[in-house]
């Protein structure tokens, strides 16, 4: 199955912020090769023993994810027969009739009625398959996560983790990115330790940077460089975080402790990854931040060296200056003014 249009599109809505758009197309190339992936392979189910290695790392997931199990109402999602196994048959003659969409209502029905029958599991994937068939991605990429959620050991994961990437990512290339983002985390949440998470999250960190949300930004590539320490996506993601929070440094320049923060980041990435491919911007932003603040402390303690204020103010303050700050390019101007303060003050 592919998704129809996925190549050839392009985005709607709103541009991009001009600074987003090397950062997303450099992780095009990776984007497209797991898009593949996930569009030309089939979904099958597994071989017995197959996927206890997968089912390990989704079974994290049970306790924390709200999705409810599906269950049968007074009107709709009522089977039709009377067991699972002619449910089952009777989906089955609707999809060789060339039914879809019955086919996939029955298949919705023996789930709801049957819930741990047998046939329970290969009716909800079959439901996912006829749904992403028919064009209905979102709802879909909904089907494939409830049957990972609750089906985890009749399933093979990695095929479908790659589909709900796969329709993510088409999303994303639509530039439909409210669709996209929650998908990303989606994924993240439904798999933390699949291969393909780092690149997810990635993603969804750069969507929430474009859209300025800064605080979820770093909260995202953060989540990559603790849990997925050593790829390439923790690279990125280190020096993404680090300009997120200059960005945040910026907007708040009166905030002692967002500016720590975002200078704290800037050498720890220049520290972890010396040879990053993006340390000539972070330096440029940490020596631009780095000089912006001191110019605010320095004004802050120029302020008392008026004839608003005693002199011993203005001292106490610049002398506080040059405690947190000795090596500043004002440190020399600010000793030089001490040094007339003090002098006046023996006049």
């Amino acid at each position: 199955m592919r998704i129809k249009g996925i190549q050839g599109r392009k985005p709607r809505g709103q541009a991009r912020p001009a600074w987003m758009n090397g950062r997303l197309a450099a992780l095009a190339a990776c984007c497209a090769a797991c898009l593949a992936a996930g569009a030309a392979t089939p979904l099958s189910r597994p071989a017995p023993g197959e996927v206890q290695e997968d089912v390990t790392r989704l079974e994290t997931l049970a306790a924390g994810t709200p999705i409810e199990r599906k269950t049968t109402g007074w009107l709709f999602g009522r089977p039709s027969a009377g067991s699972p196994a002619e449910q089952q048959a009777l989906a089955r003659r609707m999809e060789a009739a060339q039914s879809p969409g019955h086919a996939a209502r029955a298949y919705n029905a023996l789930v709801r009625r049957w819930p741990y029958a047998p046939e329970a599991a290969p009716a909800q994937q079959r439901l996912a398959e006829l749904t992403d068939a028919r064009g209905k991605y979102q709802k879909a990429f909904a089907e494939f996560r409830y049957l990972l959620h609750f089906y985890p050991g009749q399933v093979a994961p990695e095929t479908i983790l790659k589909r709900l990437f796969a329709i993510a990512n088409h999303y994303r290339g639509e530039g439909r990115e409210h669709i996209a983002l929650p998908m990303f985390l989606q994924i993240a949440e439904l798999a933390p330790q699949w291969q393909g998470t780092p690149q997810a999250l990635l993603l969804a960190g750069l969507l929430q940077a474009a859209d300025r949300k800064w605080d979820e930004a770093i909260v995202t590539f953060e989540r990559i460089t603790a849990n997925h320490p050593g790829t390439a996506e923790a690279e990125t993601a280190a020096a993404q975080a680090a300009h997120a929070r200059y960005r945040l440094a910026r907007r708040y320049p009166e905030d002692e402790a967002v500016q720590t923060r975002a200078l704290a980041s800037f050498a720890a990435t220049l520290r972890d990854y010396p040879g990053h491919a993006d340390r000539g911007s972070l330096q440029d932003e940490m020596a631009d931040l780095t000089a912006r603040r001191y110019n605010h402390h320095f004004e802050a303690a120029r302020f008392y060296d008026t004839p608003r204020f005693n002199k011993e103010t203005a001292v106490a303050a610049y002398e506080e200056f040059l405690r947190r700050f000795p090596s500043a390019p004002q440190a020399d101007d600010v000793r030089r003014r001490l040094g007339e303060l003090e002098g006046a003050g023996k006049e």
